[in-house]
């Protein structure tokens, strides 16, 4: 029996392990390869590359009824960083290989401030901070998001952002 002994760079031996002790070879007819990868806190600079890379078919692609990737990524842009996006690639391993933004982070005061539930009841201004998202940022979604919140932008840290996502 081959023992792998805890150090080295990760957090249960040296990288490679895995690889190096014949473990991935023994697990490798039960493994389901990743389909997808998950990306956040994607900002300007990658949002204007993003538009220059893609097709316009692509651009044209869209989480359900969020908006389309174009105007997710224009809104990037225009907002100089105050609008950052998360959502998934889906690789060449299946047919339906994309790039998806399913959720922006905005850090603006004024949406900010205004008072958003859990439950979105009539206290809640969720139907009037849309509406300001919508044009200030020229998205084209097809139905408001299916969550909105106030969140900090890195999980349990970072600036507190207006959270919008689409399942």
């Amino acid at each position: 029996m081959l023992m792998v002994t805890l150090g080295g760079n990760g957090l249960y031996g040296p990288r490679g392990w895995i690889m190096r002790t014949g473990v991935w070879r023994e697990l490798a007819p039960y493994l389901v390869q990743n389909e997808y990868t998950v990306f956040r806190d994607l900002g300007p600079n990658t949002a204007q590359k993003l538009l220059n890379l893609l097709s316009d078919d692509q651009l044209e692609d869209r989480q359900n009824l969020a908006p389309s990737l174009r105007a997710l990524l224009r809104a990037c842009v225009r907002a100089e960083g105050s609008v950052r996006l998360s959502g998934y690639v889906i690789g060449p391993q299946r047919l339906d290989e994309r790039i998806t933004v399913e959720a922006l982070w905005i850090e603006d005061p004024d949406l900010l401030a205004l008072e958003i539930s859990d439950f979105h009841d009539e206290h809640c201004a969720c139907s009037v901070l849309w509406r300001t998202v919508c044009e200030r940022y020229a998205l084209d979604a097809q139905a408001m998001p299916d969550e909105i919140r106030k969140l900090p932008r890195y999980g349990d840290r970072g600036p507190l952002s207006v959270w919008l996502w689409w399942d």
